[in-house]
């Protein structure tokens, strides 16, 4: 036996340093994420604004009904809506923003399609780098009011 405990200390160290090092490669592809992230909204607010200035009113906003309501469109590829749709089997309600149905939701097709009419142009889509949720949410999300 006490030939085997300087084995398993090793294999304590290696493993604990695997760990630290896994956590440190996550950090540094968030913070990589966030600087893509940044990129990407700055983009989609522009043609949101642009939008606006050639319509006079903000994508989908004039089909929020009732008035009162508030219009939420999930800007997700379809892998990372497996995570936010009622009925997927990797649906996680902790990420679901609307998982009480508080706001008229819209699919991102229709907000692209709405983008393009308006825009009078083809738009690139731009969606968060990361397909796989770790701590937090992913994606964007576009919220409009009457």
């Amino acid at each position: 036996m006490k030939s085997m405990t300087p084995i398993f200390v090793i294999l304590c160290v290696c493993f604990f340093t695997s760990c630290a090092t896994i956590a440190k490669i996550e950090d540094d592809f968030q913070n990589d994420a966030d600087k893509i992230r940044l990129e990407h909204l700055l983009y989609w607010s522009e043609l949101i604004e642009e939008y606006c200035v050639k319509t006079g009113y903000y994508p989908l906003q004039n089909l929020v009904y009732p008035s009162d309501r508030i219009c939420l469109v999930k800007i997700v590829t379809k892998r990372q809506k497996e995570y936010l749709s009622k009925g997927s089997n990797k649906y996680r309600p902790d990420l679901d923003n609307n998982g009480n149905g508080f706001f008229q939701e819209f699919g991102v097709k229709r907000f692209i399609q709405e983008l393009e009419k308006g825009l009078g142009k083809t738009i690139e889509e731009k969606y968060d780098i990361q397909q796989v949720p770790t701590k937090s949410t992913i994606g964007y999300f576009y919220f409009v009011e009457k």
